[in-house]
């Protein structure tokens, strides 16, 4: 719902209380408290100006194909890019209330396969419950116009030199189609492969508060231009070593991932959990690999333990299953430990959360193709728990 205020030329709509409990849900598998607020901001963004846009402007605004990716953009870089038809629209909110200034990460700015054509500045406000367009302004006015700031890497424009009415923008796309939108940008080198690993190694550590700007942009921009070196860098942030669970069906294992019998040696410990049940047949070929890992909940707090089984499946795909039971200590799972699916890209896409008593948590047994990332976080209190797996 648009909500108009002392300026009529600007954009102001109303954050539904729904869309902002999703965002901060979504927001909560980032690795760290800077990572989850600048996240839940872009995800409110997204979820309120895209539809906005679809209705009153263009129906056919999506998320731009080569940055889909946004939550695991989010936690590095905010940001989001939209296509509206040939355009591409950056959205690039705050939380200020300081119109003086349009800052922009130098990632949209000087990363060629980001270069939007224009850029919306929002400001996003979870509570007061509204999303405000309040100015935007070309690439090329950006790059031209604006000044360096190597503080933050970020290209800053004067408030007064922003169209406040975005009206005007929608004219200038119909009547003036040629209009030079971006300008030039050199192309960024590729990391050599040895120099990139270290720089994974570097950036990855989720203790780097802002790993942008860690290192020269060169480096930083080329290792997020590259969509592998991007996805690498995320999943090493919110889980360091992945998990290569193809390499289960040739007996190898990474270390603290166990045999069941091993965390459970005694027959009447096997919680029902870890039985195969009589109903299940194989969908594929060979028995299923199943493996163990006890998680800590604190000093004198006990275990529970995450159980991964790993099917093939007839077309090539793995069957996954996921399972977390109390550890052999301990009668129940405590009431409120939840266990999530997360996405290569950050998406929840299932969470649930015991209740009093409760012996299992299952996630419904999903299928995957070789190359595909997924995570797996328990949470408790204070205990945040995630592991990162590849088929």
């Amino acid at each position: 719902m648009t909500v108009l205020f002392a300026n009529p030329t600007e954009v102001w709509l109303e954050i539904p209380p729904a869309v902002q409990t999703a965002s901060w849900q979504q927001s909560q598998s980032a690795p760290t408290n800077r990572d989850r607020w600048n996240t839940y901001l872009n995800r409110i963004s997204f979820d309120i100006i895209l539809p906005w846009l679809q209705e009153e402007y263009a129906p056919e605004a999506s998320p731009d194909s080569g940055t889909t990716a946004n939550s695991a953009i989010w936690e590095l870089v905010g940001g989001t890019a939209l296509a509206v038809g040939d355009l591409k629209f950056i959205l690039i909110p705050t939380e200020t209330i300081d119109t003086d200034e349009f800052r922009v990460p130098q990632e949209w700015i000087d990363i060629p396969e980001w270069v939007g054509d224009y850029y919306l500045a929002v400001r996003v406000d979870p509570d007061e419950g509204y999303v405000n367009i309040w100015g935007y302004a070309s690439h090329r006015e950006l790059k031209t116009r604006g000044r360096y700031d190597g503080g933050d890497r970020t290209y800053v424009l004067d408030g007064d030199d922003l169209v406040r009415d975005l009206a005007v923008l929608w004219v200038s796309r119909e009547f003036c189609p040629r209009e030079q939108r971006r300008a030039a940008v050199a192309p960024l080198r590729a990391v050599p492969t040895s120099q990139a690993e270290n720089l994974l190694r570097r950036l990855g550590n989720p203790d780097l508060l802002v790993p942008r700007l860690e290192v020269p942009f060169p480096l930083w921009g080329s290792l997020l231009a590259d969509e592998r070196g991007r996805d690498r860098l995320f999943r090493r942030r919110r889980g360091g070593t992945e998990v290569h669970l193809s390499q289960w069906f040739d007996d190898l294992f990474e270390t603290g991932w166990q045999a069941v019998e091993t965390l459970f040696p005694n027959s009447g410990d096997l919680k029902f959990a870890f039985r195969r049940s009589a109903n299940f047949r194989l969908r594929g070929s060979g028995e299923p690999i199943r493996r163990v890992k006890s998680i800590a909940l604190g000093e004198g707090e006990g275990t529970v333990a995450l159980l991964v089984e790993l099917s093939r499946e007839s077309d090539d795909r793995v069957g996954v299953r996921v399972k977390l039971a109390p550890g052999p200590e301990m009668p129940h799972l405590p009431a409120q430990i939840g266990l999530s699916l997360i996405s290569g890209t950050g998406e929840t896409l299932k969470s649930i959360e015991a209740r009093d008593r409760d012996d299992l948590l299952q996630i419904t047994r999903f299928k995957c193709s070789p190359g595909y990332h997924f995570s797996l976080r328990v949470q408790l209190d204070e205990i945040d728990a995630i592991e990162t797996f590849v088929i």
